[in-house]
């Protein structure tokens, strides 16, 4: 439902809309994951016989949930955001973000199933952790995009970006929301022309 909402706003230009629907999705996303979390935690051998009643399976499995429970949370920030980012036409974002991960998730899996390169031989564990690393690499993504488009804004307008990140994190501890305090940021770095300006907008803005 997100995707077919944020294309929608995305083509008719209806950025307010646009907003509402993502923090809307994201919000919904992370309510589930928190309660998937919990449940995942507390009772994952339970979980587990919904599956099997073999004693040795259902034992793995209790160690890989356990040790997965920090990835529900950073999947559904990737899942949401690469569908947000498809459907406003940015599809390279999540192909090459998948690719790598792909390739990265391979290697740690290797390293940490068998204890390889001076880490400890996990198994089960290790597999499950090596999962959480991807889910935070791609959990990332968006957060790296944002600033990045910030960064060039800044630069492009005469500004350094140390300033970017100095008007991004005042901006966010009053909006709360990272979206957007990067259009807040930008716009305010096309308005002014140097750092004691830019300062004077930030101040009355927050």
């Amino acid at each position: 439902g997100t995707s077919v909402l944020v294309s929608r706003f995305w083509g008719a230009q209806d950025s307010v809309s646009l907003k509402k629907s993502i923090t809307i999705a994201y919000r919904f996303g992370i309510v589930l994951a928190l309660l998937f979390t919990a449940l995942n935690y507390s009772v994952p051998e339970t979980i587990m016989t919904l599956y099997t009643d073999e004693q040795p399976v259902i034992e793995a499995g209790t160690v890989y949930l356990r040790w997965s429970t920090v990835t529900f949370l950073l999947i559904t920030l990737s899942t949401v955001s690469t569908n947000i980012m498809r459907s406003v036409g940015l599809n390279h974002i999540p192909f090459i973000a998948a690719v790598s991960a792909f390739g990265i998730n391979i290697g740690a899996n290797y390293v940490l199933i068998f204890g390889k390169f001076g880490f400890p031989e996990m198994g089960v564990a290790g597999a499950a952790l090596g999962g959480a690393w991807i889910a935070a690499i791609e959990g990332s993504r968006e957060y790296r995009t944002e600033m990045g488009k910030l960064d060039t804004a800044f630069q492009a307008s005469g500004h350094s970006s140390e300033l970017a990140k100095q008007t991004y994190t005042e901006l966010n501890a009053v909006l709360g929301d990272s979206g957007q305090a990067v259009e807040a940021s930008q716009h305010l770095a096309k308005l002014t022309d140097n750092e004691k300006e830019l300062q004077t907008w930030t101040d009355i803005c927050t």
